[in-house]
């Protein structure tokens, strides 16, 4: 378990390399570099989202069923060599478009891909106490990494910048070899079960063994996966030889191994999942809060970017563009470091609300600062609020789908139906965005985006206000297993 978690986070670190396929960067490489129209440029974004749109519920399903899911990071690998080769060696409309489809189904299952593998190896207890923000402040070190070497090497081998996507091929390669080193997805090193959000139901053999405080069972009061506390633990501490002996007998006894004795809450269907009055009201209404979230917040980065690159000469373009994105991620990489542990205390739904909060702050501060200087260190500092917002609403939404997909072996699917609301709000914020600035003015544009996240704010009280510990209804055949 150790050594799967090792490599996992090392996947992310290399993954944030190229992470989301450098969408906005690709944008700005199209246009400054290339020459294509902000139109045509837009059809490679396009591709991805409409792909996006269609794989993200089906991706998350699949993961939810499947046993091998390094064979979707082989898979995902492979692509990041593709997409390399592509940007390196032609300029072709249509082969940047395949790209930006091939980006876009890649990024339907690279999420749900690892949280699935890292909840089951370390637990829902870890995966919400530090596992989750540990996993994406390991990928933002990446991606922080990868921008100064990005924005280093387009300065400095300019115009020959298509040089510097080598990066992708480098970034395929090294991820090829790292699930290669990954042990066998075994139930001992990662349970599918419990990484589809099924949970364990007491049964005979693990309720005796329980007695011991030798078997785990729905609690989740596992040890973490790098550090031992003595202090940790329930009941009498570790099992003696004599205890040890006792629950193999009984194993023995009935035939059952460890693995085999564990019985999962079922697979709950779709409706029977949406009919729960509580569940499918929250899952519901975190939807449109994710997509009305990011109704604001997905063109914050690129209208930032056109803003402060107008008076900005063509070689340094690329450059100053990657310093705001190293802002950005720079922060929200902070930010993730200053919440972790603190989520759960502080309730989910009150992280969602100060994620809006947050955002609405940034996009008038960025309003009301832009009218009056253009000076770019003042708006960097300004563009770093866009952090805490960013890491808050990320890792809020991987934790409040898994708490309200307890019990149904549906975590997956259900993330990538939030997610799919997330990419449609996104390529609408594009559009708008992109409106409010050519109509009106960048000043405006942000004004009208500080009101908008009134919207989130008042729809998240349709969210329950649940966490880990919050008692969860389960379907009426694991009630009656349950007594």
């Amino acid at each position: 378990k150790k050594l799967m978690t090792a490599l996992l986070r090392c996947f992310l670190f290399f993954e944030g390399f190229c992470h989301n396929g450098w969408n906005h960067v690709n944008n700005v490489y199209y246009v400054i570099l290339i020459g294509w129209s902000p139109f045509k440029a837009s059809w490679v974004w396009f591709a991805r989202d409409v792909v996006r749109v269609l794989t993200l519920a089906p991706a998350g399903a699949m993961i939810d069923k499947t046993t091998h899911k390094k064979g979707i990071l082989i898979f995902i690998a492979l692509q990041k060599i593709v997409g390399g080769l592509i940007m390196v060696h032609t300029d072709n409309f249509v082969a940047h478009v395949i790209k930006g489809a091939s980006d876009g189904l890649a990024e339907a299952f690279i999420a749900p891909t690892v949280l699935a593998m890292t909840l089951g190896v370390v637990g829902k207890t870890r995966f919400h106490k530090k596992a989750l923000a540990y996993n994406e402040m390991i990928k933002n070190s990446g991606t922080v990494l990868s921008i100064i070497i990005f924005g280093v090497l387009s300065y400095s081998l300019y115009p020959r910048v298509r040089e510097v996507f080598y990066q992708y091929i480098g970034v395929g390669i090294a991820l090829i070899i790292i699930v290669a080193l990954m042990p066998d997805e075994t139930n001992d090193v990662v349970d599918h079960n419990r990484a589809a959000g099924k949970s364990i139901l007491l049964n005979p053999i693990s309720s005796i063994a329980d007695l011991f405080d030798f078997e785990e069972d729905d609690s989740d009061d596992e040890k973490d996966i790098f550090e031992d506390d003595p202090k940790e633990g329930k009941g009498i501490g570790k099992p003696t030889s004599l205890q040890k002996a006792a629950v193999e007998d009984i194993k023995k006894a009935t035939g059952l191994s460890g693995a085999e004795s564990q019985q999962y809450t079922k697979t709950m269907s779709l409706r029977e999942m949406y009919s729960d009055p509580v569940r499918g009201r929250s899952l519901l209404f975190l939807s449109l809060v994710i997509c009305t979230y990011h109704l604001v917040n997905a063109t914050i980065l690129p209208l930032t970017g056109q803003f402060v690159g107008l008076d900005v000469e063509n070689r340094s373009g690329m450059s100053v563009f990657m310093i705001f994105m190293l802002i950005k991620v720079g922060s929200e990489l902070l930010s993730q470091w200053f919440i972790v542990g603190r989520m759960e205390l502080w309730g989910y739904r009150n992280c969602m609300i100060l994620a809006c909060v947050l955002l609405g702050f940034r996009c008038a501060l960025f309003a009301i600062v832009s009218n009056f200087t253009d000076t770019l260190w003042i708006l960097g500092i300004v563009h770093a609020t866009q952090g805490p917002p960013v890491a808050l609403e990320n890792l809020t939404k991987r934790l409040y789908v898994h708490i309200l997909s307890r019990k149904t072996g549906r975590y997956n699917l259900n993330f990538g139906i939030i997610e799919t609301f997330k990419v449609v709000g996104s390529a609408s914020s594009i559009l708008i965005g992109g409106a409010l600035a050519t109509q009106f003015s960048y000043h405006v544009a942000f004004s009208v985006l500080a009101g908008m996240c009134i919207i989130p704010i008042v729809l998240v009280f349709g969210v329950n206000d649940v966490s880990l510990t919050s008692p969860v209804i389960v379907n009426t055949d694991d009630a009656e297993k349950l007594g």
